[in-house]
């Protein structure tokens, strides 16, 4: 997840990576699988990671990733969550030489290693039972991602990679969220903000997050369409290093909406914007049918392509 905290100040550009690039930008990147510090200078970085719920697949993932050792050559690797839940993967995992250390005080890291930051009392009698949802597992991952985000906003950290939630279970009074986007959008003070599935040769922007599907149309304006279109152009420009990105736009309903026979939003909607974007130079492209855009391979002419469900279902497979 990339969230543009620094410039402009009223921006977040968030994505799901699955392939992550380099930027020079100050950015925090989230995936549905870890939290992780990028910030790609001449020098080594320190990597954060937040495990998520741990009964999730989240601590499997990111001790996965992390046990490359070749790994340690590149960053300093900081997880945020347990050293008890830590070990207890270790060894589900039947990962007998993964070694880590406890940091013992804030910012004190060990280089060479993998740092575990312990967000809540190891000695509380909190039950990991992988693949199945807790209110406890829950609330420990609202903890841990409270702390990741707390150094962020110190500056200590400049970016990080989140492991799964449960939204059900982190769901309460101090997290009213329906999920990270939402959370990350308003600790960050944004006015708006992007979520991004990215892959190194395909990169899908979303113009509604997690809403109900027949709550769609109604969140559809001119004004929404053109927002998430813009922020895309300037994640691929920062995050991406694409100076002219060429940007496909894919349309609401099946067929691209058939010249109104299935639904007017492409006619009064989507190609307006399309029509006033290219008359100022932008490289957009569309509206398309989004039931054949990916499987016949045409999103690989774009740099990017704007969807306007949550989770468009090929890219999700």
């Amino acid at each position: 997840m990339a969230v543009h905290h620094k410039e402009p100040k009223d921006i977040l550009v968030i994505s799901s990576p699955r392939h992550l690039v380099p930027s020079s930008s100050r950015h925090i990147f989230t995936s549905s699988h870890q939290f992780c510090r990028l910030h790609y200078e001449q020098r080594k970085t320190k990597d954060r990671h937040y495990l998520g719920d741990f009964n999730g697949i989240g601590p499997e993932v990111v001790i996965g990733a992390l046990a490359d050792n070749r790994i340690l050559n590149m960053i300093t690797p900081v997880v945020y969550g347990s050293t008890r839940v830590i070990s207890f993967y270790k060894k589900l995992m039947n990962l007998e030489e993964f070694n880590y250390s406890q940091q013992k005080q804030k910012g004190q890291l060990f280089p060479k290693t993998i740092n575990v930051v312990n967000c809540w009392d190891d000695n509380t009698n909190i039950e990991i039972t992988p693949g199945k949802a807790s209110k406890e597992s829950g609330t420990a991952a609202r903890i841990a991602l409270e702390k990741v985000v707390e150094e962020a906003r110190e500056g200590l950290i400049d970016g990080f990679v989140t492991g799964p939630i449960d939204k059900y279970t982190i769901h309460s009074e101090q997290f009213p969220f329906r999920g990270h986007t939402e959370y990350l959008t308003k600790t960050f003070n944004a006015t708006e903000s992007l979520m991004m599935l990215a892959g190194s040769n395909l990169k899908v922007g979303l113009v509604t997050e997690h809403i109900p599907v027949k709550e769609i149309a109604q969140y559809l304006t001119r004004e929404r369409v053109e927002l998430k279109i813009r922020l895309m152009e300037l994640s691929l420009k920062k995050d991406f290093n694409i100076q002219k990105p060429r940007i496909a736009v894919l349309g609401l309903n099946p067929h691209a909406g058939d010249e109104g026979l299935i639904g007017e939003e492409e006619i009064n909607i989507i190609k307006p914007v399309i029509a006033d974007l290219k008359s100022k130079g932008k490289l957009i492209f569309g509206p398309f049918p989004a039931d054949g855009f990916f499987g016949s391979g045409a999103y690989a002419k774009y740099d990017g392509t704007i969807a306007h469900v949550p989770r468009p279902g090929p890219y999700s497979i």
